[in-house]
């Protein structure tokens, strides 16, 4: 996880096998320490970098813009 697009504030790795063809749906929990949150007057944004490995080279990523806040 980036903060202002170059900050690296947490990485995370895990692995999951899929075989030929097959689709499947993973999920991913993250815990993050004192997050700055997101409020109209303050929209702290984080980028959650996801890559697809296979045999070590990277086959798709995708950068997905996230914020934080409590209810």
């Amino acid at each position: 996880m980036l903060k202002n697009e170059n900050k690296i504030i947490f990485i995370a790795s895990e692995m999951y096998q899929l075989d030929k063809n097959e689709d499947k749906q993973f999920t991913s929990n993250l815990l993050l320490k004192n997050p700055d949150l997101w409020s109209p007057e303050s929209p702290n944004l984080y980028h959650l970098k996801t890559e697809i490995l296979y045999n070590g080279k990277i086959k798709d990523k995708e950068i997905t813009r996230i914020g934080t806040k409590t209810i």
